[in-house]
């Protein structure tokens, strides 16, 4: 396997429109923009596939090293990450140049550790967060939040405020989200053979079809005729 480096080579380009962008892209660059508290925004061209690798090894919260024209070193996070909506190729990168002693906020990667009990039991587990916001200075936060589940049983799950993290680091999501769960099963309902019966009687057409039509009234307006009595004898 070979090492991916934390190092991010780019070199200068001028700005320009989105056209310039795509003619960029089309060479196999990548465009970018590097900014910060101390540097002036500088558009930027890097390596796409090196990149991808790089966010992939390390996580967005990494704190890289960025060396711009092989000369200047600055430390970044990949503050955001354009891609196009069909294929998932990145098309453009802004790396923001953090301060070490100045707060930031990041989005760190979750990795759940372990196999949870209520899994031997029938259970699933889901992870319902990937990511989560925290806030600190640079050196105090990690590459990934690791996250143990083992002891999850059938019904339980894990919060934001369950989790533990360096003195000086915050989340900023609220304590109550749910990390990852291990929901209750659910059973399917089996009916007796009595029950299975009865339901299927009563899903069942009447017998016979229709009723029989009653009797039929007289046309309205029409009383029916009445006989004559018969003459007598004699």
């Amino acid at each position: 396997m070979v090492d991916v480096s934390d190092t991010i080579n780019c070199q200068r380009r001028e700005a320009g429109s989105k056209g310039m962008a795509r003619s960029l892209r089309a060479a196999g660059q990548l465009p970018g923009v590097l900014y910060g508290p101390a540097v002036e925004p500088t558009p930027i061209t890097l390596n796409p596939r090196a990149f991808v690798h790089q966010r992939r090894t390390f996580g967005r919260a990494h704190t890289f090293k960025l060396q711009l024209d092989g000369e200047q070193t600055f430390d970044v996070f990949i503050q955001s990450i354009d891609t196009d909506p069909v294929s998932g190729a990145v098309m453009h990168v802004d790396l923001y140049h953090i301060d070490p002693n100045r707060a930031v906020s990041v989005d760190v990667r979750i990795e759940l550790q372990g196999r949870p009990v209520g899994v031997s039991m029938g259970g699933s587990l889901v992870q319902r967060m990937h990511t989560i916001k925290m806030h600190g200075l640079p050196k105090i936060i990690p590459d990934v939040i690791y996250v143990d589940v083992s002891h999850l049983n059938v019904g339980d799950s894990i919060h934001v405020r369950d989790l533990t993290f360096a003195e000086g680091l915050q989340s900023m999501v609220q304590g109550g989200e749910s990390i990852a769960a291990v929901p209750e099963v659910q059973k399917e309902e089996v009916l007796t053979p009595a029950e299975a019966a009865k339901a299927a009687a009563a899903a069942a057409p009447a017998a016979g079809g229709k009723a029989a039509p009653a009797g039929k009234a007289a046309p309205a307006g029409k009383a029916a005729p009445a006989k004559a009595a018969p003459k007598a004898k004699g």
